[in-house]
């Protein structure tokens, strides 16, 4: 049979026939993956790629000589020159494929001579003499030269990679001679900026990141639109993934059930439910309720706006009316509001045309809107699922609910009462006045009135002298006396009503429809709602009833979609359990026993009543009332609530509700309330959008400006106003984390209070404390002025959130429309689990992609935001929510690189491009080109953080920008700008850790342990770290005060007595009563005082804000203001610096060396008093003995190296950056601080017991228990010893001479004597034959050629003696 002719690489296909095959081949019966010859070929693709790399080089430069020819000439040199070496790599074969033939290619082509360029300019005499900026623009520029020359036609850059930006090239298709030739040298100029933009600033990353980006686009077209090797590998994590993923939900359905299982599974169960929105909800519940307010606010921003726009209608008209000259009678506010009212509330439409009629006819259009807005909202709620499933007859009325709604349509509007929603309204004595008319004037009135004070058990009064007989009729006229009566019992009746439904604790549904909507009203007369404070404006009863009627709606929807979810899907039907209507008690009691409850039932209404079943109208549950649900579900359904609970218990949560609202206020007034933080809240968020990839084409930034600057003014363009509403619909924007945690820590504080219906009426609960707080001036300010502050917040938040829908959504449409319907119809069912149209896929797949990627208040678990109600944290959902889509944003790419489509694929690996720039290499560029350009090494900036920086800075990101007068690093942390900056500062704090670790001279293990404890510190301590206000409150208590409630709250505090947690003085404990009250007072104003008033606070004394000084500075306005232009600190600051920090929310560093080391003498003086008082308290005792004394002075000793080692760290700091030393001796002899001396010269003075110790212990006479030998043996040994080594201990006592070790070694204590080893080669340690644990062996001084300090090297004793010989090598 004839030989197979096939290509080289293929293997025929089996058949019946024989095939001759090489030995060791056989038959496939498809394209085989060999195993054996995937090295060889990643091998040679790598060395084509070399090889087209070399050849590119030339042809870059060829390139360019034939474009600038074509330009300046006119010849047509271009097209030649590409398509010859084009062939001439063609029968080469030089056809480099994959990641690892980019690699080559991109290597050789671009990072080889732009590396080489840029350190020939580096080595030019005149340019190292430039200086560390020239040098670093020398190189730049080489950098940029050098991939001018070598680009080629055909290159990529990252702006072409993201389809935007600045860099990505133009098509040449097209053009033609001179215009073509411009065009292709701008290119190619193009290609040189983003080469040097990596070439010094980031040597390894960026240009990592550069030739990555451009490898992966070139291999994605080179291996016909396949990504290579990338997908595999998301999917071999997503497998992995899905195994953990497995794992999880078995634990969760298991602990959700209540079924039995292992305390592991049971406790990750728990974690996980806590650290998720949804807790043990299914997914899809979980967004169901997520977007309830969304839908709800959406409708009641429109309806605000409409009234905004008319009210100021309304006040220009009165304003010409007033101004009228035909002699009619001017219009007033009144006349029109009421013809506002009637219109939309008068079930006659006739008389209400008649009403619309007499309204200004520019005023038509905009009421008619509104009346439409009800009704079209009123349409929806008939078409509800609850009306759907439950439209009962009601008992009062006899009709069934559709009916009901339905005869309101075209009047129904709520009615609002001051009595309901105002804690401090009280009826004042006209009101009280008019009220008594009333009631005199209505006998059926006062006779009911007065009944019910007959017929109620706690009112000792009877009928005669209520004036009734013994039918309860009235006995004859109402008098005034009964009238007041009549008055002041249905003043306390509804008062009554206003109280929290529940008794003590209980939980309540977190989600409740409002089914008293439709209940017939309560026949309330005109004077009655008089007195209980009815608010009759038209256009406040507007806003209201939308947002109630657009509440019930979402709240419809949310359980409308978990019930048809329980009858369609079979998991969430295993949860949602339908009841028949006719249960018994003991089937309810079986349910019991399965761990469920029934929703409406006497252990699981709605309203938290206890042992109180509710029919279907009374009750919250809407569609799910009679559903039974396991007792874990029912609790993520519920909130806790706390109703009335004693007198100690309402008043307690109330002085801490108070608490918490004044910490709120705090965090309101220095984010919200200042310009830096707002300019800052709009920069970082840019971040969101990189870690997406959404950069480039895809959506314009300046049109998500546009819509959301749009929806801040009142009249909004409908179109716009019509785009927006759908993305607060679909739970895009209106969700900023920081803003919606202030809002509920000031209106809410502690919370835990249940909202009732009256009327369906919302009544809100609020303690007496916060209901004075809220009637402040302050709080006035927030609803008034502040508001506009919010929304600009709000409004920074969603530019970039509208921004990213757009993009996501640019995306999987560019996706779907290169897919055909079967691929489209096959990836919507994968995602979505149903069918649906491209376009409404598109809308709630990029929704849903943005609140999973971007911060989102409304998906903060409840367990963070009960944090909140904690002392302490400042912001606690914001960096959760960073935390959460960080991840999110990392497994979305994952799955989307995973996926089938290539498309999809693309998305992915752009998503984890834009991520992995974001959370890693833009930063370490960023601090890389801060090295380059200010002079600053990475060694000082550490040095720095290490021993120098302010706590909240050791583990921040600091980009140096230059040096102080100094040589202080001047720096910007950008740490501030980076909202993903907890992602980094988790491994920042235990690189830095470790570092230091090594410095003072710590042990493998004790650098481990610390430098792990030092992350998570650094993880936890957003949730963790004391609030701004209760540090002030701290910074100001004495837990010494003479007053004895101050004292208590000081210890209960924890008072610092005047310092703050930096050591800075608030008041001096010498000061008196006066100054310290004042002081402390000016201390507790600077965290009430926003960021925009321009005043400081320093030292409990009120001073000129830093932008002041500056304007002073720049006016010379000194002597006219006596303000000073230099702060306490002697610091000047700069009106164009201070104007760049204002609009850009960059701050830069102003830490002087001399006052870093101040500060530290400070800290090392009082650090090294209380390690000597470790030992002066023992010593001091009465009954002290000799071993209590040598264990203290030995602790003593030890803490005192430590705080010395520390100091002396900070010293060669200073050092690193230049200080001299005699400039470090004067500012701390300055300072008061001595004994330095020593140190300086890295020489530890052991603790020598002060003289007037000694004394004491003479008087107490324990003098003959003082060690002096000992101590003085310890002194001699510690004299020896180095900063940066371990922990010293004292010298064991010397081997016996027949040990034979060598010297500095000493020997094991075995079961029987050790055997003499006199032939032990240098630095091995003997061991116990029988056994394999380490030898006890003391350590050694510092090191030096011979003995190594064997703790050094390791436990296994092999390892150890091995180590001991390298040791011994290198020393």
């Amino acid at each position: 049979m004839a030989e197979s002719k096939l290509p080289p690489g293929f293997v025929p296909v089996t058949q019946n026939t024989e095939t001759s095959l090489p030995p060791g081949f056989v038959p496939v019966t498809q394209q085989p993956v060999e195993e054996t010859e995937e090295y060889e070929g990643r091998f040679k693709e790598f060395i084509e790629g070399v090889g087209s790399g070399a050849t590119k080089v030339v042809q870059g430069v060829a390139e360019l000589g034939a474009l600038i020819s074509d330009a300046t000439r006119g010849t047509d040199y271009h097209e030649d020159v590409v398509e010859g070496f084009e062939s001439f790599r063609k029968d080469m074969g030089i056809d480099p494929q994959g990641l690892a033939g980019s690699i080559g290619e991109v290597g050789v082509q671009f990072v080889l001579p732009a590396g080489v360029a840029a350190k020939a300019v580096g080595g030019i005499n005149a340019v190292a003499k430039a200086g560390g900026v020239g040098k670093f623009m020398a190189q730049v520029g080489a950098g940029v030269g050098a991939d001018f020359v070598t680009a080629t036609n055909d290159t990529t850059t990252i702006g072409d990679f993201f389809e935007g930006g600045p860099t990505e090239t133009a098509e040449l298709v097209g053009l033609e001679n001179e215009e073509r030739a411009v065009q292709g040298l701008i290119n190619k100029f193009k290609v040189g900026v983003e080469g040097g933009a990596g070439v010094v600033a980031a040597p390894i990353i960026a240009r990592s990141a550069v030739g990555a980006a451009r490898g992966t686009a070139a291999g994605a077209k080179i291996v016909g639109e396949q990504i290579p090797l990338l997908p595999e590998a998301a999917r071999a994590v997503q497998r992995q993934t899905r195994k953990v993923g497995d794992y999880l939900g078995k634990a969760e359905d298991a602990r959700r059930m209540g079924q039995e299982q292992g305390m592991f599974a049971k406790g990750v169960a728990d974690t996980m439910s806590i650290l998720r929105y949804r807790g043990m909800l299914p997914e899809q519940i979980g967004e169901a309720r997520s977007l309830i307010p969304g839908l709800t606010e959406a409708e009641a921003q429109a309806a605000s706006k409409l009234t905004k726009v008319l009210d100021k209608d309304i006040n220009n008209i009165i304003a010409k009316s007033k101004n009228a000259t035909d002699g009619m009678s001017p219009l007033t506010r009144d006349n029109i509001l009421n013809g506002i009212d009637q219109y939309l509330t008068l079930a006659n439409r006739t008389k209400a045309e008649d009403a619309l009629a007499s309204l200004p006819k520019e005023l038509e259009d905009p009421v008619k809107i509104m009346r439409t807005h009800l009704d079209e909202l009123s349409k929806k709620i008939l078409d509800s699922d609850f009306i759907k499933q439950n439209d009962v007859v009601q008992k009062a009325t006899g009709k069934e609910l559709s009916e009901t709604i339905r005869g309101n349509l075209g009047s129904y509007m709520r009615r609002r009462y001051r009595m309901f929603e105002d804690p401090n309204f009280k009826p004042d004595d006209q009101m009280l006045k008019e009220a008594a008319k009333g009631f005199k004037a209505d006998p059926v009135g006062v006779q009911s009135e007065l009944e019910n004070i007959a017929k109620s058990l706690s009112d000792p009064r009877g009928v005669r002298e209520l004036g009734l007989n013994d039918d309860f009729k009235l006995l004859g006229q109402v008098t005034d006396q009964q009238a007041g009566i009549a008055r002041d019992n249905f003043l306390k009746r509804y008062k009554n009503k206003t109280k929290p439904s529940v008794e003590g604790v209980g939980r309540v549904a977190e989600q409740r429809l409002n089914t008293k909507l439709f209940v017939s009203r309560e026949n309330i007369k005109d004077y009655q709602r008089a007195l209980l404070g009815e608010v009759k404006n038209p256009l406040e009863n507007y806003v209201a009833t939308v947002s109630d009627l657009a509440e019930f709606s979402a709240v419809d929807n949310y359980f409308g979609r978990i019930r048809k979810l329980a009858e369609t899907n079979e998991g969430i039907g295993k949860i949602f359990r339908k009841i028949p209507p006719n249960i018994t008690d003991e089937q309810v009691a079986a349910l019991g026993e399965e761990g469920f409850v029934v929703l409406g039932s006497k252990g699981a209404n709605s309203f938290g009543k206890k042992a109180t079943e509710e029919d279907i109208l009374n009750s919250g549950w809407g569609s799910l009332h009679g559903y039974a649900v396991p007792e874990r579900v029912y609790k993520d359904l519920t909130r806790f609530v706390a109703g009335d609970t004693g007198v100690a218990g309402n008043w307690g949560r109330s002085v801490y509700s108070t608490f918490l609202q004044g910490k709120g206020f705090v965090q309101y007034g220095k984010t919200v309330l200042s310009p830096v933080t707002q300019v800052r809240n709009v920069t970082t968020a840019s971040a969101f959008a990189l870690a997406q990839g959404n950069i480039g084409k895809g959506a314009n930034l300046w049109e998500s400006v546009g819509l959301v600057f749009k929806n801040l003014k009142d009249a909004t363009p409908k179109q716009a106003q019509r785009r927006f509403k759908k993305l607060q619909e679909l739970g895009v924007v209106n969700s900023q984390a920081e803003l919606k945690e202030l809002q509920e820590l000031v209106s809410k504080g502690l919370g835990y209070s249940d909202d009732k219906f009256i009327a369906g009426t919302r009544v809100k609960e609020r303690t007496p404390l916060g209901a004075k707080l809220a009637d402040n001036p302050y709080y006035g300010f927030l609803k008034g002025t502040g508001k506009k502050f919010e929304n600009a917040y709000q409004g920074g938040d969603d530019v970039w959130k509208v921004y990213n829908f757009s993009f996501e959504s640019s995306k999987l449409r560019n996706a779907l429309d290169k897919m055909d319907d079967a691929q489209r119809a096959s990836y919507i069912q994968r995602k979505t689990g149903r069918s649906m149209s491209a376009e409404d896929f598109i809308d709630e797949e990029a929704a849903r992609i943005v609140r999973n990627t971007v911060p989102n208040y409304n998906l903060a678990p409840e367990g963070i935001k009960a944090l909140r109600k904690l002392p302490v944290g400042n912001f606690i959902a914001f960096p959760y929510e960073i935390l959460r889509t960080g991840a999110n944003t990392i497994a979305r790419g994952i799955d989307e690189l995973a996926d089938e489509s290539i498309e999809i694929q693309k998305i992915g690996l752009r998503r984890l491009t834009g991520a992995l720039t974001t959370f890693s290499i833009l930063p370490a560029t960023l601090s890389q080109m801060g090295y380059a350009m200010s002079g600053v090494s990475k060694e000082e900036m550490d040095a720095y953080q290490r021993s120098i920086a302010p706590p909240w800075e050791r583990n921040a990101r600091l980009i140096p920008v230059g040096r102080q007068e100094d040589g202080t690093p001047k720096y910007v942390n950008y740490s501030y700008s980076n909202p993903y900056d907890i992602l980094e500062k988790t491994l920042i704090a235990a690189l830095n850790k470790a570092e230091e670790g090594r410095a003072l001279g710590k042990g493998g293990g004790q650098i481990v342990w610390e430098a792990g404890q030092e992350s998570l510190t650094e993880l936890f301590a957003p949730f963790t770290e004391e609030s701004i206000a209760a540090a002030k409150i701290r910074d100001v208590l004495d837990p010494q005060a003479e007053n004895i409630f101050v004292r208590s709250l000081g210890n209960i505090a924890g008072g610092r007595a005047g310092r703050t947690v930096t050591g800075a003085k608030v008041y001096n404990p010498q000061d008196n009563a006066g100054d310290k009250v004042s002081k402390s007072f000016a201390h507790m104003m600077d965290a009430l005082l926003p960021s925009i008033v321009p005043v400081d606070v320093r030292g409990g004394e009120f001073e000129p804000s830093r932008f002041v000084r500056s304007l002073v500075n720049s006016l010379g306005l000194e002597d006219a203001t006596g303000i000073s232009a230099k702060d306490r600190m002697g610091r000047e600051r700069e009106i164009t610096t201070e104007l760049f920090r204002a609009f850009s929310g960059v701050t830069q560093s102003d830490t002087q060396a001399s006052d870093a080391m101040k500060f530290k003498g400070y800290e090392f003086a009082k650090a090294r008093q209380d390690s000597s008082n470790i030992f002066n308290s023992v010593a001091r005792r009465q009954n002290v003995d000799s071993a209590q004394l040598l264990e203290a002075y030995k602790d003593a000793n030890e803490a005192r190296y430590r705080v010395h080692n520390q100091f002396y760290q900070t010293i060669q700091a200073m050092r690193t950056f230049g200080v001299p030393d005699n400039k470090i001796r004067k500012t701390l002899k300055d300072a008061g601080i001595g004994g330095v001396n020593e140190i300086m010269r890295g020489r530890y003075v052991p603790l020598t017991p002060s003289d007037s110790v000694l004394k004491e212990m003479r008087r107490n006479k324990t003098i003959q228990e003082y060690p002096r030998g000992e101590i003085r043996s310890i002194i001699l040994q510690q004299k020896k010893r180095k900063f940066g080594e371990q922990s010293f201990q004292p010298a064991a006592p010397k081997p016996q001479p027949s040990s034979g070790l060598p010297p500095g070694f000493v020997p094991v204590t075995p079961s029987a004597p050790a055997p003499s080893l006199p032939s032990l080669p240098s630095g091995f340690v003997p061991f116990n034959q029988g056994s394999l644990q380490a030898p006890q062996i003391q350590p050694t001084q510092a090191r030096a050629p011979g003995p190594v300090n064997p703790a050094l090297l390791g436990d296994n004793p092999v390892t150890a003696a091995l180590n001991a010989q390298i040791a011994n090598r290198r020393g």
